[in-house]
């Protein structure tokens, strides 16, 4: 399908083209979300202004586990809305209240705009756990690719918070940026998403460069003996990015911290938004949620 869109390099086309293009795209590539008892919008505190969220309720007991979810996007493109397939599915299955957070978006909004919304947000969600249906123990932060990474490192910084998550689900994250590693030379080309892809989001988010070395933009070098939450993390097998999270969920399991690894071997980057034309793809985050609400609910 990509090939025969023929379509230009994220580079060579403006950032509201790039948005207005993946806003188009996506629904094609997706079946319908499932029904679930209700979506509403709210408003959370960011970093530095409100964010508009979106809030997915499944047919559930009044008080619920649940997850603040990030969506994917390289930091410069989606929102909540592009991904209400996979914010419901993952509620369905996971059986939990999903919060997707509209967080702010670069180049307007450069690192860190991304990770302090996602802290802030995931801390108004835990202060209005009772007026979500949420229970406030029971409370995971997920997210998808680039979302992946925003939540990965807002989970080490919440660490040591009055209310850190349970746990982190990490689907196919980015964690260390700008890393040059085995699986993003091997699939530069022909699975989606490309190395040129990569580096125009990173120098898009960045700005600079040089902040891929700090830990709240490459959460993999965040990780101590005492900070992180237990994780999931679901991989793809022709994903430049599969290295990054498997060396994250080593990372945390040397520091002590339980990871399971959900490897999808014949799926590719981004697989959580093409459920509508591949049935492993939708079998997949059909199998995250429900590993997400089993985890959430022992």
């Amino acid at each position: 399908m990509l090939r025969t869109a023929d379509q230009a390099p994220f580079n060579e086309i403006s950032v509201s083209e790039a948005r207005t293009r993946f806003r188009e795209n996506a629904p094609a590539l997706q079946v319908p979300a499932p029904a679930i008892a209700e979506v509403r919008r709210i408003t959370l505190r960011g970093g530095a202004c409100e964010l508009s969220a979106k809030v997915y309720v499944p047919r559930r007991r009044p008080r619920s586990a649940g997850c603040v979810f990030f969506h994917g996007g390289g930091w410069v493109i989606g929102d909540a809305d592009i991904y209400d397939p996979v914010a419901s599915r993952l509620a369905a299955h996971a059986d939990g209240v999903v919060v997707s957070v509209d967080y702010r978006l670069a180049p307007e909004h450069r690192f860190p705009a991304a990770f302090d919304d996602a802290v802030a947000a995931f801390g108004d969600v835990c202060a209005r756990a009772d007026e979500l249906g949420l229970d406030p123990s029971r409370i995971a932060i997920a997210g998808e690719s680039a979302g992946g990474n925003i939540a990965a490192a807002a989970a080490n910084a919440l660490a040591s918070s009055a209310a850190p998550p349970r746990l982190q689900v990490l689907i196919y994250p980015a964690t260390r940026l700008c890393w040059q590693s085995p699986s993003r030379i091997r699939f530069a080309r022909d699975h989606f998403l490309t190395d040129e892809d990569i580096g125009y989001f990173e120098q898009s988010y960045l700005g600079d460069l040089t902040l891929a070395d700090d830990p709240r933009a490459s959460p993999l070098l965040a990780i101590t003996p005492s900070s992180p939450a237990p994780a999931i993390i679901a991989t793809a097998g022709f994903d430049p990015l599969l290295d990054q999270g498997v060396a994250y969920g080593e990372r945390l399991e040397a520091a002590g911290a339980p990871a399971t690894l959900l490897h999808y071997p014949d799926l590719i980057h981004g697989f959580a938004l093409m459920t509508g034309v591949s049935p492993a793809a939708r079998d997949a985050l059909d199998e995250i949620g429900a590993a997400m609400g089993a985890a959430l609910s022992s």
